[in-house]
Formats: C-alpha cells, structure tokens, sequence
C-alpha cells in the first residue's frame, strides 16, 4: 500500500522527504554515524538494522506508511535490532512504555526513584511528567507504578 508523493529527489520511490523516509533515513544515521547525537544510545551500543532495509523500498514494504502523524518508528525491544519483527509505528505514549532503565535509577523500575528515604513513582504520558505519589516501602511504590501504566497506558 504505497503513495504516491511528487517526486521530490531523484529516488525511484517517489517518497523522498516523506515522513516514513525521513525516519529510515534517521534510523540510519543513529546506527552508523558516530557522529550523530543518538549514536551513543544506539550504534555505540551495538543497535544495527537489517541488511534488508539498506534500501528504503524494503523498509516500506515491511513497515507500511504511518498510522498518523503522531507515529514514529518504535523497536518493541529496546535493546533489538531496528528488524521487521521488532518495529513498529508507534505514539509518543507507547513509546514512553517502552524506555530503558535510567542509568541512576536504583529501584530497577521504570518510573520508581529513591528521594530521601521514601520511594517517588511518576509516569510521563505525551512529553508531562504526572507525578503518582511517594512510599515507604518499595514494594508498594512498584505496586503504585503499575496500576498507573494501566490506567494512562
């Protein structure tokens, strides 16, 4: 299912400057170019893309055109390979979900922090931190963390 866009290059897909090209052609450059700022948190880190997707023809066969505007492209496991069975077009919430552990976060949960001596659970839902509550003990803090994704997630 692909759409035709004036042609904006000289590609042979017609969707240079698209969205959907726009976002393989980043994925790219977080993976190969040192010196792209995302490089650190992905290419550094060993996060490549599949031999297919060299050619962005292949990307959109895979991928399929966004689902709207708020869509960006997602790996389903943060720590996988930008591949056909680990992406996905996603929103800003469900992208959110799926972050890795901050490095100083010593509880070992997303959204669950050490301040003076009680735990502070927060969530961040389209780009706002909502602060949930602070407990004692950890357990209950996690408890509280995830009733919170079920309710905004």
């Amino acid at each position: 299912m692909l759409y035709l866009i004036k042609n904006m290059g000289s590609s042979s897909h017609g969707m240079f400057g698209a969205p959907e090209y726009k976002a393989w052609a980043a994925m790219k450059q977080r993976c190969i170019n040192p010196n792209d700022n995302r490089y650190q948190s992905h290419g550094k880190r060993g996060i490549s893309y599949c031999d297919d997707w060299e050619f962005f023809e292949n990307f959109i066969r895979d991928m399929g055109l966004r689902t709207s505007n708020k869509h960006s492209l997602d790996r389903i496991n943060n720590n996988g390979n930008y591949e056909k069975s680990n992406c996905r077009w996603a929103t800003q919430s469900q992208q959110s979900i799926n972050k890795r552990i901050a490095k100083n976060n010593t509880s070992g949960y997303k959204g669950v922090y050490k301040k003076g001596n009680r735990w502070e659970v927060m969530i961040f839902l389209n780009k706002k931190r909502i602060y949930i509550g602070k407990y004692e003990k950890l357990q209950d803090a996690i408890i509280s963390r995830k009733e919170a994704e079920l309710k905004y997630y």
